[in-house]
């Protein structure tokens, strides 16, 4: 956590993040912290999974008047996020993603069950947790 800050001050020449998303699906570190890597008057993001619970203390965030805004898996949601995407109105262009053909994944998980996770990539660590 503080490599991450300290990498944050050092990209932003010192001013904190605009904004800043957190990911309950995968995310191991304490949801608050997120506050600490914001400037005033941010915006944070937190995301689960509808039946996953998220206690976030929202005391920095309030001393900070940074903007709390929260995303789930909620069906209700479903074709608003359909009329946004047909409506190209989301850019994946800055994301980097790399595909391998699915007779690679068992090869990878494997590197992966043995200690070795640099086979991995994106689509694979998808894969991951739906299995």
């Amino acid at each position: 956590d503080d490599t991450l800050r300290d990498n944050l001050l050092r990209i932003t020449g010192g001013a904190l993040a605009d904004a800043a998303v957190y990911f309950a699906f995968s995310n191991k570190s304490e949801p608050s912290r997120v506050f600490s890597l914001v400037a005033r008057r941010a915006t944070a993001i937190f995301c689960a999974r509808t039946e996953k619970n998220v206690t976030v203390n929202l005391s920095a965030a309030m001393k900070n008047d940074v903007t709390v805004k929260c995303v789930c898996d909620n069906r209700e949601y479903i074709s608003s996020a359909i009329n946004v995407l047909a409506n190209k109105a989301v850019s994946y262009g800055e994301f980097t993603f790399t595909q391998s053909p699915e007779d690679k994944l068992p090869e990878a998980l494997e590197s992966y069950a043995n200690g070795d996770a640099s086979r991995l990539n994106e689509e694979f660590d998808i894969f991951k947790f739906m299995f």
